[in-house]
């Protein structure tokens, strides 16, 4: 159609998604942005403008704000321990009162959690994880900590089986409480390939004060310690992982210890099984990697 007065004639034509039914906008700027669409047919008859809707870009990380009372000198762990498919966050820590909190965070969808009333005891510094250590197809927990770094606390390992609902039960094992600087800490990962959940602990030993790494292999209805999986002067666990692609689980690590650390080497007859090391001058901050050539007995 040609304007009546000027006579200026707009040609009709695909516009810029052709004759695609999508158009995908990359690079856009935070913000919320209103669009509408409109159809045109092939003999260039267009339907009215769809109803105004919006988009917001949001910036790549957005803070969300899981409870008023903050917390440090702590550790968080994030899984999945209702199995509704979304993760959920364990915070645990002190506030600046020095008063201790173990919370549990329900990730209700759309980045909205809420607090679940628990029984777990309240534990600053060391280290916590989720993992199905019972193989009963959810998420059983195991941290470590202080009930108080004011003043002289109570340390903890503790092991709690998830009994749905948010029901979790505190179970005794022979997991030492651990001390330090770091306060531990403590991973699941199934170290002999037996299908279950062992326990990775380091931190200072409450009798001797030597900071080491121990293993407990899981034992189904309970935890059996490794004697020859002693590693001393160890702080922190860094990552487990295959990484030397020969079907088990190494270790890296971060050692305090001044002086050598020799580990066990069943070549040499000391122990069955081994971890056949030798860290030469290990110093405080130094990583280490850890092959496992570990037997279980």
């Amino acid at each position: 159609m040609s304007d009546t007065l000027s006579g200026f004639h707009l040609i009709t034509k695909c516009g810029n998604t052709n004759q695609d039914t999508t158009w995908i906008l990359k690079n856009l700027p935070e913000g919320t942005y209103y669009w509408k669409v409109q159809a045109i047919d092939n003999v260039f008859q267009s339907s009215e403008f769809s109803v105004i809707d919006t988009f917001t870009v949001l910036p790549a990380y957005s803070i969300i704000e899981l409870s008023s009372t903050g917390m440090s000198n702590g550790s968080i762990s994030i899984g999945d321990y209702d199995n509704d498919l979304d993760l959920d966050i364990l915070v645990k820590g002190e506030d600046d009162t020095y008063v201790t909190n173990t919370k549990l965070f329900r990730n209700d969808g759309d980045m909205v959690f809420s607090e679940i009333v628990s029984n777990f005891i309240g534990l600053a510094q060391g280290g916590s994880d989720w993992g199905d250590y019972d193989n009963d197809g959810d998420l059983d927990l195991v941290y470590t900590g202080i009930t108080n770094t004011d003043n002289y606390g109570v340390l903890y390992t503790l092991l709690y089986r998830n009994d749905l609902n948010g029901i979790f039960t505190e179970l005794q094992t022979i997991l030492p409480a651990v001390s330090g600087p770091n306060g531990g800490n403590i991973k699941w990962a199934d170290f002999d390939n037996d299908g279950y959940l062992d326990i990775i602990l380091t931190g200072r030993d409450t009798i001797t004060y030597k900071d080491s790494c121990r293993i407990f292999k899981n034992i189904k209805d309970g935890f059996k310690k490794i004697p020859t999986s002693m590693i001393p002067g160890v702080d922190l666990i860094g990552n487990i992982a295959d990484m030397d692609n020969d079907g088990d689980l190494d270790i890296s690590i971060t050692a305090r210890q001044y002086g050598e650390v020799v580990l066990p080497d069943a070549a040499s007859g000391q122990g069955p099984g081994t971890l056949a090391r030798k860290l030469s001058r290990c110093k405080e901050g130094m990583a280490h990697f850890l092959p496992s050539s570990y037997k279980f007995y």
